[in-house]
């Protein structure tokens, strides 16, 4: 009955937090509020807290015109894409393709399409598969045709080679919705 209760504390306080005034990640990024974000980034060992809080610091820098908050949330995000939970991995790619649709600045956009270009290589294929997808919108938002050819390639190679057993059909399902026959054929 003891284990029952602590597990049921433990849970509680996951989906709840401590109720010790401790601001959601939601909270946090409606204010803009970047930097509590990157220090909740750093300071949380569940990776359902940093889960969320990469998908705040995506919305916080997009809706800022702040370039030095912008700086600290692709910095942290970067940083991010070396979480141990693929799912983290995955929503900080996310935030990332996020914030390079809406910052005006093309040094800005072209360090995130490098950035997630590198993440296509992930150990996960489903890190690699997202990122491919969000790589192409990117891309295409900005006419960066490098960008599109490497999201149009990792696509084919996981639909291909992946073992892991989601991947194959749904990166064979995203291909078939993009607009690229010419780049779907180059590599099919």
């Amino acid at each position: 009955m003891r284990q029952f209760a602590l597990l049921t504390m433990g849970f509680l306080i996951a989906v709840l937090g401590t109720g010790c005034g401790e601001k959601s990640a939601t909270d946090l990024s409606e204010k803009g509020d970047v930097s509590a974000l990157t220090k909740r980034m750093s300071n949380t060992t569940w990776s359902a807290t940093r889960r969320d809080t990469a998908i705040a610091l995506g919305k916080a820098a997009s809706n800022t015109k702040s370039s030095k908050k912008v700086a600290e949330a692709i910095k942290t995000l970067t940083e991010t894409l070396e979480d141990h939970s693929w799912e983290v991995r995955v929503e900080a790619a996310r935030s990332l393709a996020q914030i390079g649709q809406a910052v005006d600045d093309p040094g800005v956009v072209k360090q995130i399409i490098q950035t997630l270009t590198d993440t296509l290589d992930d150990k996960s294929d489903r890190v690699g598969m997202l990122t491919a997808i969000e790589l192409f919108a990117l891309g295409t938002a900005n006419g960066d045709e490098t960008a599109r050819r490497a999201s149009i390639k990792k696509l084919v190679a996981v639909k291909n080679d992946s073992t892991d057993p989601y991947v194959p059909a749904a990166a064979a399902e995203r291909l078939e919705k993009l607009d690229a026959p010419e780049l779907k054929a180059e590599f099919e």
